[in-house]
C-alpha cells in the first residue's frame, strides 16, 4: 500500500508541474493582452509597425494574441507575450510625415528637368498649404 500512495504523489506532482508550466504562458498571455487593452498603444483598426518588421492593420486584439491583416492581405496572428516586449510604431497616429521622392530622368530629358521641378513645387504648395520648407517644426 506504501508503494501505490508514493506513485499516486509522485503522479499528482507530475501532474501539478505541468499544469504550472502550461498555465504560466497563459497567465502571462492573458496579463499581456489586458496591458494591451488598457494601453493606449494601439486600437484595432490602426496601421502598425511592430519592432520585428511585422506590418498591417490590427484587426482584433484579443486576451492572448492580436490579430494582424499585413500589407499582403495576409492575416497574421502574433500571442501577446511577444507584443508585450516589443517597440509598436502606431502609423495610424501620425499627424504629419516627411516624402522623399526619388525621381528618374532620361540623359535626354535632362533640359526640362528644371521646368518639372518648378510644376512640381508648385502642385505641392497648392495642395499643402501649411507645407513647412524651413526645416522647422511646428
Amino acid at each position: 500500500m506504501g508503494l501505490a500512495m508514493t506513485s499516486v504523489f509522485a503522479f499528482g506532482s507530475v501532474g501539478t508541474l505541468v499544469f504550472s508550466l502550461a498555465g504560466k504562458d497563459i497567465a502571462t498571455q492573458a496579463v499581456n493582452g489586458l496591458a494591451l487593452t488598457i494601453s493606449d498603444r494601439m486600437s484595432e483598426g490602426d496601421v502598425v509597425k511592430f519592432g520585428d518588421g511585422t506590418s498591417g492593420k490590427v484587426m482584433k486584439i484579443g486576451w492572448l494574441e492580436t490579430k494582424l491583416r499585413t500589407f499582403d492581405d495576409l492575416l497574421v496572428t502574433i500571442p501577446n507575450t511577444q507584443l508585450g516586449t516589443q517597440r509598436v510604431c502606431n502609423m495610424s497616429r501620425i499627424v504629419m510625415c516627411r516624402v522623399r521622392p526619388t525621381l528618374h530622368f532620361r540623359f535626354s530629358d535632362a533640359d526640362k528637368v528644371p521646368r518639372v521641378l518648378e510644376d512640381i513645387q508648385e502642385e505641392i504648395k497648392k495642395s499643402c498649404p501649411e507645407l513647412i520648407t524651413d526645416g522647422s517644426r511646428p
